[in-house]
């Protein structure tokens, strides 16, 4: 499954320059609360994108259920609200979600936005981000 990543349009262009990994586990437990979500992406150039990207879907529904895709795809925006990627929206690059693991219980689309947002910011911090000027 593909979807169009749609981030502010006024913030600056970037994107990536080669292919990079991240691996985001959140795992959290206080008494009998338990939250859990891994995730693991991979951000690829795509010059056909022009100024968009794209999410690629490609871990099967027994690694992370479909129903967490809102949660990944609120952490993919979320990487881009942190401190070094403040003010940038990502351009030109597929961000293919390859990899995963969810608990029938314990895992909720929260936990996948926060596992998604530190697989992203790994990925980001292992990549080289290039501008794109805007149009006036």
């Amino acid at each position: 499954m593909e979807i169009d990543l749609v981030f502010n349009s006024y913030d600056r262009p970037v994107a990536v320059t080669r292919c990079s990994e991240g691996i985001g586990k959140w795992v959290f437990q206080s008494g009998q609360f338990r939250q859990f979500a891994y995730v693991k992406v991979l951000l690829q150039p795509d010059r056909e994108l022009q100024f968009s990207s794209m999410l690629s879907w490609e871990v099967d529904s027994s690694k992370i259920p479909v129903r967490f895709l809102d949660g990944v795809l609120q952490g993919i925006k979320q990487a881009f609200e942190g401190n070094s990627s403040r003010g940038t929206h990502l351009i030109k690059t597929r961000v293919r979600v390859v990899d995963g693991a969810f608990d029938e219980i314990d895992s909720s689309a929260r936990c996948y936005a926060i596992a998604t947002r530190m697989a992203m910011q790994e990925a980001l911090s292992a990549n080289t981000l290039e501008d794109f000027p805007t149009s006036a």
